[in-house]
């Protein structure tokens, strides 16, 4: 299970600080991305600035609208990670693996 967990935060991690897609072969067309949502968005802004506790109260103020929200889940449970809070983490990520 912590293998998991430890897999889990690393793709997260890569996703939540905006991880750039891998380059394209030399004449090879880029999809185009889908929108981010907004709150994605401006926690992504707050976590690149080192404002873990602001950019938690993103996904936070999301999860409160959206408690089901994959993405929020996971995000929470990343920055949690960051900031050494690893039981309160986990309980974010089960959530993000269970929905």
């Amino acid at each position: 299970m912590t293998g998991m967990v430890i897999l889990v935060c690393a793709a997260v991690f890569a996703a939540a600080v905006g991880a750039q897609t891998p380059a394209q072969a030399p004449g090879a067309q880029q999809q185009p991305q889908a929108p981010q949502p907004e709150f994605i968005v401006k926690a992504r802004i707050l976590l690149r600035n080192g404002q873990l506790e602001e950019a938690l109260d993103v996904y936070r103020e999301e999860l409160d609208k959206s408690p089901k929200s994959v993405e929020a889940n996971n995000a929470a449970g990343v920055v949690l990670d960051l900031m050494g809070k690893y039981e309160e983490a986990r309980k974010y990520l089960a959530k993000a693996i269970e929905a």
